[in-house]
């Protein structure tokens, strides 16, 4: 019998246009990333960006720089130099040595490979030159299989290079921080009250790359209800006084790892006031195992400016509940537009009802364990029969690709990485958990 489900929501995704070319405004470009490359670090100061794809020995990576040329050196000049550092071993050819044309910019390509070392590796340096006395220089890294497999893919991401117009990219920011500051300035009981209604189950997948399929991986319970601060300290009652606003309430169980019968609990409140200017959260953690455990939690808090303290400021303590060790607490300033961690969850639904396709924002990130203040940009793809919102973090590229139904109702979220969530219910996810007593 054929999954209808899947098959609707298959029917939902490619209605909706392809994702936007990867695109780094600080060193100032955009390209097409390749089918399984991603973004695998990036950094502002100074500008640069590492790209990588392939697997095990047919790895490749290209390492794009932005750098000044204030004696205006021709592309060609500034790649041999880059060549030149480079200790070339005995044998290393010279593959291509040329001018390239990708836009209107005229560049330069070198590619060598070192013949007879043992992985007859291949270096490239592309120098595309910039406004301002300055340069974009890109750097190739790879095997001789890896150029051998991945040289048509690699090649046409080069192509489609785009340089970016600084004063174009300045416009564009200010354009999606006035957007996300005016839904700011709007949020009241009155605008958050349709996220009170959202009460859902939602299913947890990991794309199986030997079965060629999405592997069950977990679940989360997703409920939003109105609350005081108080509330998020105790975690099965709801009480409401005249401090109330929004919480979310997450609880999910998720499998990290099967072979070890690895499992992680996590459940958490998130707290804000219906005008977002102040926010509380708990979230608690539980990795365990048979016969082993480690239980962690994190409480953030935001400091309202006051005599002495002219910005507001976040606060995040962490403790191990386990060894009963508390870490020096996380303080820092926030930036506005800045975005409460209990819209994270919902912020889809809510940018749903609004006009304005993109959004930029300054928020709390915790991922892998490394506190720090983020920028988050959301663009939202309409067509006929849904929606669907790209989320990027930093110059990270798209992270979150969400799909909402027209009526902006959550369907599905595809993360980098494989992992996939998809709207669920506990009558499907019961029988799914219940028998590896996981429910």
């Amino acid at each position: 019998m054929p999954d209808f489900k899947s098959l609707y929501l298959s029917l939902i995704l490619a209605s909706i246009a392809v994702a936007e070319p990867y695109k780094n405004g600080s060193v100032g470009f955009a390209l097409d990333l390749p089918e399984g490359a991603s973004v695998t670090a990036s950094n502002a100061n100074p500008p640069s960006c590492l790209i990588s794809g392939g697997q095990d020995n047919n790895v490749w990576h290209i390492r794009l720089d932005r750098g000044a040329n204030p004696d205006g050196l021709s592309p060609k000049n500034i790649a041999l130099e880059l060549k030149n550092k480079h200790s070339d071993p005995t044998g290393t050819e010279i593959i291509q040595n040329q001018a390239v044309y990708i836009g209107d910019a005229t560049g330069h390509w070198t590619l060598i490979q070192e013949k007879g070392s043992a992985s007859e590796a291949f270096f490239g340096w592309l120098v595309l030159p910039l406004k301002g006395e300055q340069y974009i220089a890109a750097n190739l890294l790879t095997t001789e299989s890896g150029w051998r497999v991945h040289s048509k893919a690699i090649s046409s991401m080069i192509a489609s290079i785009t340089l970016l117009d600084p004063a174009a990219l300045i416009q564009e920011r200010l354009e999606r921080i006035e957007h996300s500051s005016n839904l700011l300035n709007s949020l009241n009981e009155s605008t958050l009250s349709p996220l009170l209604a959202i009460d859902e189950w939602r299913r947890i997948t990991m794309w199986n790359e030997q079965e060629q399929k999405n592997q069950d991986i977990g679940y989360l319970h997703l409920v939003c209800w109105k609350g005081p601060p108080s509330a998020i300290e105790n975690f099965d009652t709801r009480t409401e006084s005249e401090d109330a606003g929004l919480i979310v309430s997450v609880q999910s169980r998720l499998v990290s790892d099967e072979s070890r019968g690895i499992v992680v609990d996590t459940i958490a409140q998130f707290w804000m006031s219906f005008d977002g200017k102040r926010e509380q959260w708990k979230k608690q953690t539980k990795r365990w195992m048979e016969g082993a455990q480690v239980m962690e939690s994190e409480t953030g808090i935001l400091i309202p400016a006051k005599l002495g303290q002219p910005r507001t400021k976040l606060r995040v303590f962490s403790e191990n509940l386990t060894s009963m060790t508390i870490n020096d607490p996380y303080e820092v300033a926030i930036e506005s537009p800045w975005l409460p961690k209990a819209l994270h969850w919902v912020l889809p639904e809510l940018l749903a009802t609004q006009q304005n396709a993109s959004y930029f924002w300054k928020t709390f990130e915790n991922a892998g364990g490394l506190k720090q203040i983020t920028t988050r940009i959301d663009q939202i793809n309409r067509s006929n029969n849904a929606m669907q919102i790209d989320t990027s973090f930093g110059e990270q590229g798209v992270i979150f690709e969400t799909v909402l139904s027209k009526n902006g109702k959550f369907l599905s979220q595809k993360q980098a990485g494989g992992l996939r969530i998809e709207q669920s219910s506990q009558a499907e996810l019961e029988p799914i958990w219940a028998p590896r007593n996981l429910w």
